[in-house]
């Protein structure tokens, strides 16, 4: 199993047809002081596997978020078990299969500037490098800084 996609967005959300759709992708979270309070937003990702791999299993993510020393963000333990749906990605390739998942969050608390990482961990293994993000001290002045 591998972490095929993950990412923070403003929001996202996925239809009947599991086509996801995704709204403002960022990886940088600007903060005026620490500890700061991030709004609303999605973690998305999705996780593909041999089919044999997850047929007749059922499988559960679970989530976390850690800083740079790796400790768990303050207001926020590891997630409850998510139950994963895996679905056949396509005709085209039938020997895979792909489960998506959205986590909606609102008022996490960050503790600290610097690198975070979101760990997944599938039926109690992790699964992929995780997912990182920054956060970084707003610019004197305001304004958030132009990103790549």
């Amino acid at each position: 199993m591998e972490l095929d996609l993950g990412l923070l967005a403003d929001d996202a959300i996925k239809d009947a047809g599991d086509k996801l759709y995704i709204f403002g992708e960022f990886r940088y979270i600007f903060a005026p002081g620490v500890p700061a309070r991030q709004g609303r937003f999605a973690i998305v990702a999705r996780f593909v596997a041999d089919a044999v791999e997850v047929r007749d299993r059922e499988s559960a993510v679970e989530i976390e978020i850690v800083d740079q020393d790796g400790n768990l963000a303050a207001n926020l333990p590891r997630s409850p078990k998510i139950p994963l749906k895996f679905v056949p990605i396509g005709p085209a390739n039938r020997a895979k299969q792909q489960a998506i998942i959205i986590v909606k969050l609102d008022g996490l608390i960050l503790s600290q500037y610097g690198d975070h990482a979101i760990h997944f961990l599938v039926n109690g293994a992790h699964v992929g490098e995780g997912l990182h993000f920054h956060v970084v001290q707003l610019p004197a002045g305001g304004g958030t800084p132009a990103t790549e």
